[in-house]
C-alpha cells in the first residue's frame, strides 16, 4: 500500500518568537465523535493560525477508547461499552490532520511526541506510525515508552498519561533527562488519564493534569463522575516560561 504523503512549501518567518504546546488527552474517540468537538476544533485552529515559531502536539494517551477493532477493550482486557472502531480511528485521522496541517502552515517547526495511554497504547502505537508517513515535514516522535519529554527553548517539558509513574514523577525526570534538566530554567510534567484539570507548583515543578472534551460514557454517568469541565487546550511559551494559557 502507498501511503499519501502530504508536503508543504513555506518559508521561516523569523518574527514568530512564540511556541505553542497543543496537549491532546483522553479523546476516546469512539465515545467522542467530531460533532461534539467541532467547535472546540475550530477554536483551536484560529489559535495556531496566529503563527508561531514552534508548535508541539502533545499526545498524551487513550486517544482511542479501545485498544482492539472488532472489541471494546483496554490494553489490561477491561471490557468496555462496545463503540465503532473503524468509524472512531476515522474521525480521530480526520481531526489529527486538521491539526497537524494546520500547524504546518502556520509554525516554523512542528513537533509531534506520543506517548500510550492505558485504553490504546498499543492502537496508539500504529497510528503515530501512520502520522510519522503523512506529515514528513513534522519531527514525529514515535516510540513505546510510557514517558518521554523534550525541550522547547528553556523550558523543559515531559509528558506520561498518569496511569503509571505517579509516585515522583519530578525525581525520575530529573535521573533520565539530567543533561535538559540542566539547561531548562522552567520544568513542566504534563499528564491527563483522571479527565480533570488540575495544576499544581511542586519545588518549582510544574505538574499539569489535562481534562478531555470526551462526552461522559456510561460508566462515568453511572459513578457520578460528570462534574469535570470538557476542555481542550493551548500553551503559549516564550523562551523560559507559560505567557498564555489558552482554555477552549
Amino acid at each position: 500500500m502507498t501511503l499519501n504523503r502530504l508536503k508543504f512549501k513555506h518559508s521561516l518567518d523569523s518574527s514568530r518568537k512564540r511556541n505553542l504546546v497543543i496537549p491532546i488527552t483522553d479523546n476516546h474517540w469512539g465515545i467522542t465523535h467530531l460533532s461534539d468537538v467541532q467547535d472546540k476544533l475550530s477554536e483551536l485552529l484560529d489559535i495556531i493560525k496566529q503563527g508561531y515559531g514552534t508548535i508541539v502536539i502533545e499526545m498524551i494517551g487513550d486517544m482511542l477508547h479501545s485498544d482492539k477493532i472488532n472489541s471494546t477493550e483496554t490494553v489490561s482486557g477491561t471490557i468496555l461499552e462496545d463503540v465503532d472502531m473503524p468509524k472512531a480511528i476515522d474521525e480521530a485521522m480526520q481531526f489529527t490532520e486538521a491539526i497537524v496541517v494546520t500547524a504546518l502552515e502556520n509554525a516554523n517547526t512542528v513537533m509531534i511526541k506520543s506517548v500510550g495511554g492505558n485504553h490504546d497504547f498499543d492502537i496508539s502505537y500504529m497510528f503515530m506510525i501512520w502520522i510519522k508517513e503523512r506529515f514528513k515535514q513534522a519531527q514525529v516522535d514515535v516510540n513505546n515508552r510510557y514517558r518521554t519529554a523534550y525541550l522547547l527553548g528553556h523550558v523543559l517539558i515531559s509528558i506520561q498519561h498518569g496511569n503509571v509513574n505517579k509516585k515522583n514523577p519530578a525525581q525520575i525526570l530529573a535521573n533520565e533527562c539530567r543533561h535538559l534538566w540542566g539547561i531548562a530554567t522552567t520544568t513542566e510534567i504534563h499528564s491527563g488519564h483522571l479527565h480533570f484539570d488540575k495544576t499544581e507548583d511542586q519545588n518549582g515543578v510544574v505538574f499539569r493534569q489535562f481534562s478531555t472534551p470526551k462526552p461522559s460514557d456510561d460508566w462515568e454517568t453511572m459513578n457520578g463522575f460528570v462534574g469535570s469541565n470538557k476542555l481542550m487546550y493551548a500553551l503559549e511559551y516564550n523562551d523560559d516560561r507559560l505567557k498564555v494559557e489558552h482554555f477552549i
